[in-house]
């Protein structure tokens, strides 16, 4: 009788099943949004329990928790990373050089207005100035590293 007990206890785990539950909340107003690659969810008036900042983003977090995965916000830069930038001042073509091409860049004027963007795939790229008028720009790099500019 004692050995039927003991292989009813070793088989209970085996024939039962645990639990699946969603994550889910209840809210007042909110909604979500997917696509091929995230999806996101939100709803109003819930406590921030922490948040989290770039230059670009804000996330605020709260009870209302998907299962968050961020693998990276933003590239990160080499710490050895120099790019070359001339002829400063320019006339028509700036040249920007660097050792470790695949990085974004902005190109921005003294009101703080973005002129133009793109992406640097070589070691040695271009950026016209031709139909830009005379004054100072600033080369923003990854959001990190900013070189003045200045147009003849």
């Amino acid at each position: 009788m004692k050995c039927l007990y003991f292989i009813l206890l070793l088989s209970i785990p085996a024939v039962t099943v645990a639990q699946d539950t969603m994550q889910s909340v209840i809210g007042s107003a909110g909604g979500d949004f997917k696509n091929e690659t995230a999806s996101v969810s939100w709803t109003i008036g819930e406590v921030v329990t922490e948040t989290l900042t770039t230059d670009s983003y804000i996330l605020a977090q709260g009870f209302h928790q998907g299962n968050l995965v961020v693998n990276r916000i933003q590239k990160e830069l080499p710490v050895n990373f120099q790019i070359k930038t001339y002829p400063n001042p320019v006339k028509d073509i700036l040249i920007i050089e660097s050792e470790d091409p695949g990085f974004e860049y902005q190109l921005i004027n003294v009101h703080g207005r973005v002129i133009s963007n793109g992406f640097i795939h070589s070691s040695s790229e271009e950026i016209d100035f031709t139909n830009l008028p005379p004054g100072t720009y600033f080369l923003q790099v990854e959001k990190h590293k900013t070189h003045k500019i200045i147009k003849h």
